[in-house]
């Protein structure tokens, strides 16, 4: 997207004609600038609020890619002085994330096999947890000991298992138990960062967008702007980075 694309996104958001725009883009940072007629009061902030949320809406990837920050100026027509000025970082705002497809939805619906038929069953070799057989026809009391036999080795050896598992889910309780009195250290915490000039008059409504974005005001201190004259407070924002 172009400056006059831009220019013509900004225009369409604001709908304020007898605000003129001026918009320029050097290296990585773009200007914009609103020229109001002296007998129009405006709120620069209201303004780059839609701004930002048309340009993040709109733009693609790559443009956005391609712009880091965004210097805003306000003054009068005529005047060769800034009356308002705010620079704004984009890495410092929520961008727009695609939800990816769950692996689930990717994978073909299971296919329902067709019960087979009583007369064309086989017989099989069937299998339990306790004790494995094979299902042949047998008159000798010496085949019918044999399952016996196999019956109630089956059983030593599943409940020998089940000795074992109990066992281990014990140890691995006693050691999480452990560790949890013990105290673990806590993971790291990233943060990332971001300094910001907010005017007197709209502080509080800035920090209210930072909050929503989840940044904490770290410190603030009173700087006063070596072009303009105007005094603002230098804030720093931190939040944990995503």
């Amino acid at each position: 997207m172009n400056i006059e694309d831009i220019k013509s996104l900004i225009s369409e958001t604001l709908q304020q004609p007898e605000l003129s725009l001026q918009v320029n883009q050097t290296a990585q940072q773009l200007s914009i600038v609103f020229n109001r007629p002296n007998n129009l009061e405006v709120d620069y902030e209201e303004l780059v609020r839609k701004i930002l949320e048309a340009l993040l809406d709109k733009l693609s990837p790559e443009d956005l890619t391609s712009i880091d920050a965004i210097k805003f100026f306000g003054r009068i027509k005529g005047q060769p002085k800034q009356e308002w000025q705010k620079l704004q970082k984009l890495n410092g705002l929520p961008q727009k994330k695609i939800e990816p497809i769950a692996e689930a939805d990717l994978q073909s619906p299971p296919v329902t096999a067709l019960p087979t038929p009583i007369q064309e069953r086989t017989p099989t070799l069937t299998t339990s947890s306790r004790y494995q057989s094979v299902q042949t026809p047998s008159n000798s009391s010496s085949s019918a000991l044999g399952l016996i036999n196999n019956f109630k080795f089956g059983e030593l050896l599943t409940t020998f298992k089940d000795i074992i598992s109990t066992g281990a889910l014990v140890g691995i309780f006693i050691i999480l138990l452990i560790n949890l009195l013990a105290g673990q250290k806590p993971q790291a915490v990233e943060w990332e960062y971001t300094i910001e000039a907010v005017p007197d008059s709209t502080f509080t409504e800035t920090m209210n967008i930072y909050g929503k974005s989840g940044w904490e005001l770290v410190t603030a201190r009173r700087a006063v702007d070596s072009i303009t004259d105007r005094a603002s407070y230098e804030c720093i924002f931190k939040r944990v980075r995503r």
